[in-house]
């Protein structure tokens, strides 16, 4: 498997505090189970996250957003040791380490849960195994892949992508309502790994350099100022691993944020998150920091290239 990182936005804060973490063994390669969880994610996640990868790790985050709690029944994931109603948002560590080429041990952590901005007790909630099983039973049956390729087959009809060769050492990607240059030595992934807009990714694997585009679900945080919506977000990058080291408003449809994340290396990224149309969209270049302002010059030409609903994006 190559060594690869997936940098997907919002970034899962991964603090684990809570003990409660559950394994089971799948007889298969982790290239394999590692696809079928990516797969699963897709059908699961209401937010993008965070995803690493090389030859006997593969690690990513769920979050489960906006779940009521008003009872103890088979369809919450979690168990609440509180009388109050509750609208609770869970995040989750899935863990695979490749025992063999035909052995992967699955682990999955709860590793916080929150109820608006209130984070709830340990004492106050108990993974009930929801996740984990559903989680299982996907990886060994696929019991829910055919509804999945069915609803990706439908959306693949509706929204049809062109790459053309510009002839200056670039290609163009068109697709829906946005359009973005790039080089034509960089790789792109259309939809990306997590089903953002696009996913492109340096000529050389080792130096972990991306360029990513993803549209963001946030009409409830659309209720409160788009600046509140961003220092939340931000916010979320504040872990024992990652340093925010910069942060600018450019007007008020259009934030950065420069920050830094500490895995096998230390990689640095440039954020921005725009307001278009009434919808969010989060635009990233990331690289090792060996490599960060070597590629600077060239992502910043491919960012500035890009267009939402015909509109240029603002630096």
């Amino acid at each position: 498997m190559k060594n690869r990182i997936l940098l997907c936005l919002l970034l899962i804060n991964a603090t684990y505090v809570i003990a409660q973490e559950k394994e089971f063994i799948i007889h298969d390669d982790i290239k394999n189970v590692s696809s079928k969880v990516s797969d699963y994610h897709t059908l699961l996640i209401n937010d993008f996250a965070f995803a690493s990868q090389n030859d006997t790790i593969f690690e990513t985050d769920f979050i489960i957003k906006n779940e009521e709690y008003s009872s103890d029944t088979d369809e919450n994931y979690l168990k609440l040791k509180t009388d109050k109603i509750l609208k609770v948002t869970s995040h989750w560590n899935i863990l695979l380490t490749k025992l063999d080429d035909k052995e992967t041990k699955v682990s999955i952590k709860l590793v916080k849960a929150e109820s608006g901005k209130m984070v709830l007790k340990l004492n106050q909630i108990v993974s009930k195994g929801k996740l984990e099983q559903n989680l299982k039973d996907y990886i060994n049956n696929n019991k829910v892949s055919e509804v999945h390729n069915k609803n990706e087959n439908q959306s693949k009809a509706q929204s049809e992508v062109t790459i053309r060769p510009l002839g200056n050492g670039y290609k163009l990607l068109e697709k829906d309502n946005y359009s973005v240059q790039f080089p034509v030595k960089w790789e792109m992934q259309c939809p990306g790994p997590f089903l953002e807009p696009f996913c492109m990714s340096g000529p050389k694997e080792e130096e972990y350099v991306y360029v990513n585009l993803i549209k963001e679900d946030v009409k409830e945080e659309f209720h409160h100022e788009f600046s509140q919506y961003v220092k939340y977000q931000v916010e979320q990058l504040i872990t024992d691993w990652q340093k925010v080291v910069k942060e600018e408003k450019i007007n008020d449809k259009t934030y950065m944020i420069e920050y830094y994340t500490i895995l096998d290396n230390k990689l640095k990224s440039i954020r921005y998150f725009y307001s278009i149309d009434n919808e969010c969209y989060i635009l990233t270049f990331c690289a090792n920091d060996n490599f960060f302002n070597l590629y600077l010059e060239e992502a910043t030409k491919i960012m500035n290239s890009l267009k939402i609903n015909n509109k240029s994006i603002k630096f």
